[in-house]
């Protein structure tokens, strides 16, 4: 079945990320043209061109008032649309700590990539991000999950040997592709055993093994201790699996522990409090309330949108920013062929629309404490 695409499905004028006075915008367009924006609210200027003509890029937009519903037009030869975001309230002192937190870099050495996983170019991304976190500066790097592709000692290898160039501590858990390592004892060899506690800086991290889809009595036993410790520290969890159902998740299969209701009547005192929880697996841009807390899923650099995201901890609450990686290009080709894979498999979790979520400010928002 051949799919004809129109003009109108080649547009896409995305938000990707946000700060207090900063947004980042991608496009793809069915010409080459310069692109540019400008405000409509709250305050009538032009704000950004790009320099070249482009088909696919992004544009950053800066000196924007903090805390302020936004609406820009973007404008291309031939074609305009307006976007409406809000940028977030500006940090209260000094930056405290810092971690970059994603899932499922799907290190393999297969040589075909598969319905917008980018598994070629995977090694070389995960590298990026090590770069990323090394420019960063910041305290820790959190992997929820399915650090290989099909859990064999090569892929174990290349992933570590890639992390190792890492200048802070790397915290992962393992997902249901790892389930090989674990069995082998090369898990434990080479991240560490599971389930595991490691404070940082301002932060408590705690991870727990989902990757056999139940969380179980001695994942709870050991939340329900790191919970009730250090009042003084952010605490955050993960995940691979989603400890906590998520509305928005349309994927049939494995979006949340199979014991979710035992573990959630278990936890529910635990969670009383302000605690962040990070799931992989699914990478779609969503979260959901978790009594006091939340529960995001986070993103995945080896499919569309192909990013991370960074927690910047300040006196008024936890910032999240979006941060993609660098070629705009690779994210733009996972993207289509994740379009072509929902026609094709008739899969829509691998829509993109779907995985950008509800909003920008599922993934840029600010976890307040």
């Amino acid at each position: 079945m051949r799919v004809v695409v129109s003009d109108a499905d080649r547009i896409h004028v995305d938000v990707l990320s946000l700060t207090w006075d900063e947004a980042l915008l991608s496009f793809r367009l069915p010409d080459f043209s310069k692109v540019r924006v400008r405000a409509l609210r709250p305050d009538p200027r032009p704000l950004a061109e790009t320099t070249q003509q482009n088909a696919v890029g992004r544009i950053q937009l800066a000196g924007l008032q903090p805390g302020t519903e936004q609406v820009v037009c973007v404008e291309w030869d031939g074609g305009q649309r307006d976007l409406t975001f809000s940028t977030l309230p500006a940090p209260q002192g000094p930056c405290r700590g810092a971690y970059l937190v994603f899932g499922d870099p799907h290190v393999a050495l297969e040589t075909e990539n598969r319905k917008g996983r980018l598994f070629v170019e995977g090694p070389s991304i995960l590298a990026e991000v090590v770069e990323m976190a090394n420019t960063a500066a910041v305290d820790a790097v959190l992997i929820a999950g399915d650090i290989t592709n099909s859990g064999t000692p090569q892929e174990c290898v290349l992933a570590r040997n890639i992390l190792a160039d890492l200048k802070c501590p790397w915290l992962c858990v393992p997902g249901d592709h790892d389930r090989a390592l674990l069995r082998s004892g090369m898990w434990a060899d080479t991240f560490g055993p599971v389930p595991w506690r490691r404070d940082v800086g301002p932060f408590r991290f705690l991870g727990v093994d989902t990757s056999g889809e139940r969380l179980g009595a001695e994942g709870v036993a050991w939340l329900r201790d790191g919970l009730a410790g250090e009042p003084r520290r952010r605490t955050v969890v993960l995940s691979h699996l989603q400890l906590w159902p998520d509305e928005y998740i349309r994927s049939v299969k494995n979006k949340v522990v199979k014991d979710v209701e035992e573990c959630r009547a278990a936890l529910s005192a635990a969670f009383d409090a302000s605690v962040l929880v990070y799931a992989g697996h699914q990478n779609v841009a969503s979260r959901v309330g978790v009594g006091r807390g939340a529960q995001v899923n986070v993103p995945m650099p080896v499919q569309f949108p192909c990013g991370v995201l960074w927690a910047r901890e300040y006196a008024n609450g936890l910032y999240h920013t979006y941060r993609p990686i660098r070629s705009e290009a690779l994210c733009a080709r996972s993207r289509g062929d994740g379009e072509r894979a929902v026609e094709c498999f008739q899969e829509p979790q691998w829509r993109g629309t779907y995985r950008l979520g509800a909003g920008p400010d599922q993934w840029n928002f600010v976890f307040t404490p």
